[in-house]
């Protein structure tokens, strides 16, 4: 892991010195289409899902004096594509942001909008917004980044409006010691309690996340036991019962060989869908049968994933890459043909619910679909909505906070039986959390989808995101005046969110000059040095800039005068660079311990 942090810092001071102004000239004189062996060989490693295959080469071609300045671009640009499908979310934004100031020729319309969900996850919202103004004449045509733009410009006023007034409480779900650290999701009801996938990722061997995954069983009774009982040998899961929990649908990794010209080359792991059933009474399953290879031509070069599908079996819901969508990921519905005892042919569910982005985990209760999507309107990342099927004008519904956050929140299920709302995300529960950490949440209500649907009308007066209850311009001015002028810097000691009094004078000179004009916005900005994870720095970052805005509020300052920003160790004064001593290192940091103060 050393040596791995070590050659990033290398890359990143690279990418720093090499995206200059000549460089932009060169990507004009390169055509796209010379690109080395070595890149050739990183990008397939990458479709298979060999990250460690394909970090490896791209640090080389990054550092060698063999690769033109396009390949050095190209190489980063994948590395930044590498490190956010495995969660290295920081590494991800540092590359994107090199890349975006010095050279952005080479973004498709999906980095721009993997980079601008990366901001809002980081909570660099006044960055997103420049981003997205930048790329607004070229992609205005782009569902998914129309949606991120629209939220951008919106985001403080409704993320604070749902913060103060859903009245929501949800709280992580305890199974207990069996699953603690792992990567969990894909949560299905059944026989009283839940099934779901929990991975103990390995660390040191990065495809894991995606194919290492058990399926556990939490019983009525609170037990936790593995659920070994469907006959499988590679990941199984997330599953779907149905007939009174005697057949269940489920995802399978299945590999197949994948070659360049006669030479075998590695395995593609794509997911399909089996079904199981069991003879009531017995404790024996069927052997797996697939059911996606007739839903489209050639389906196994596609993944087939998340079933949801009735309780008499008449109508499967999942997601799927295949071809004929809107892009990314789409939820589609396929009927069960009796005569022929088998699935018809999928339908997609249109354009109301899918995006070019990603629609994933449908989940099918009644005549509600639940589902989570990064490309409707939302906080940033996926983020969990409910509509009405039987309704063709019908409304879909943005889960408020604390449901959605500006972290992945997905996989919803509404145990309608035992009135339990179940979700999972990745969002930061302590300092321990990593992030590869994925829990699951639960509503605590009595009756949750009320309370949901009660916190979303005290929402409403604040208007939803994209509503015309909130005035874009008037926020996009909030969050994007040009020039601002920054009045005061405080700084805080090492792992600190603690005013220092000889610094309080700071403070008292704001809330003077707030005096002069009560209509300011006071922005916060709070920062951290780079020690210690992003998860974890970005949430000393908010403390950072909370604890300003505490003390400003008790002098006399409504809480409706601030705006916060907390950037974790993304947005520095000063970077470290190779080289430095211990005592520069030092003093740099000191100066990036900062909550930075902006009146508008």
């Amino acid at each position: 892991m050393k040596r791995k942090n070590i050659l990033f810092l290398a890359l990143l001071a690279f990418t720093q010195l090499t995206f200059s102004s000549d460089l932009k000239a060169d990507f004009k004189k390169v055509p796209p289409g010379k690109l080395g062996s070595s890149y050739k060989r990183a990008l397939r490693a990458f479709e298979l899902k060999n990250y460690e295959r394909a970090i490896k080469i791209l640090n080389y071609s990054i550092v060698s004096e063999s690769s033109s300045k396009y390949e050095v671009g190209e190489s980063a640009l994948l590395l930044a594509r590498v490190y956010n499908d495995i969660n290295e979310y920081a590494k991800s934004l540092e590359l994107y942001n090199s890349l975006h100031n010095e050279h952005n020729r080479g973004f498709t319309p999906n980095d721009v909008c993997l980079y601008l969900d990366l901001l809002k996850r980081n909570g660099s919202i006044s960055r997103g917004v420049e981003v997205v103004k930048y790329y607004h004449k070229n992609m205005r045509g782009n569902v998914r980044f129309n949606n991120l733009e629209k939220s951008l410009l919106e985001y403080y006023q409704y993320y604070g409006d749902q913060a103060r007034n859903t009245g929501l409480i949800v709280s992580k779900f305890e199974f207990g010691s069996i699953v603690d650290g792992s990567y969990v999701y894909g949560v299905a009801p059944y026989q009283g309690g839940i099934v779901f996938l929990a991975n103990e990722v390995d660390k040191f061997r990065l495809k894991s996340l995606s194919t290492n995954s058990k399926l556990y069983r939490f019983t009525s009774t609170g037990e936790i036991v593995p659920f070994s009982e469907l006959r499988t040998i590679f990941q199984a899961g997330p599953v779907s019962f149905y007939n009174n929990g005697n057949s269940v649908i489920f995802t399978l990794n299945k590999l197949r060989s994948s070659k360049i010209g006669d030479k075998p080359f590695g395995e593609i792991n794509n997911l399909q869908l089996y079904v199981e059933n069991r003879k009531e009474g017995s404790d024996k399953w069927s052997r797996p049968v697939i059911i996606s290879k007739n839903f489209c031509p050639k389906s196994n070069k596609y993944s087939f994933l998340h079933p949801s599908i009735s309780e008499d079996g008449s109508r499967l819901y999942f997601a799927s890459d295949m071809p004929g969508g809107y892009g990314g990921v789409d939820i589609y519905y396929v009927d069960y043909d009796k005569k022929r005892k088998n699935f018809g042919k999928p339908v997609n569910l249109g354009p109301k619910i899918n995006t070019n982005g990603d629609e994933l985990f449908p989940y099918v209760e009644g005549n509600s679909l639940h589902f989570s999507s990064n490309g409707h309107k939302g906080y940033g990342g996926q983020d969990i909505f409910v509509t009405n099927l039987k309704e063709a004008d019908a409304t879909i519904f943005h889960f408020p906070y604390p449901i959605n956050t500006h972290f992945d929140d997905s996989n919803p299920v509404y145990d309608v039986i035992n009135k339990k709302y179940y979700f999972s995300s990745d969002r930061k529960n302590s300092e321990e959390d990593n992030l590869t950490n994925k829990c699951v949440y639960i509503v605590e209500s009595p009756d949750p989808m009320l309370s949901i649907m009660d916190a979303f009308n005290k929402t409403v007066k604040a208007g939803p995101i994209g509503g015309s209850g909130v005035g874009s311009k008037v926020v996009e001015e909030l969050v994007a005046l040009p020039d601002e002028e920054i009045y005061k810097l405080v700084h805080f000691d090492f792992n600190k969110a603690t005013l220092k009094t000889e610094e309080l004078f700071i403070l008292d000179n704001i809330y003077q000059l707030w005096t002069l004009n009560k209509k300011a916005v006071i922005d916060l900005s709070g920062n951290t040095d780079t020690v210690g994870t992003e998860l974890y720095n970005l949430e000393l970052s908010k403390r950072r800039a909370e604890v300003v805005r505490n003390y400003l509020m008790a002098k006399g300052i409504p809480s409706e005068s601030f705006i916060l920003r907390y950037n974790g160790d993304n947005n520095p004064l000063r970077r470290i660079q190779p080289g430095m001593s211990e005592n520069e290192i030092e003093q740099i940091s000191r100066e990036n311990r900062r909550t930075v103060i902006t009146l508008k």
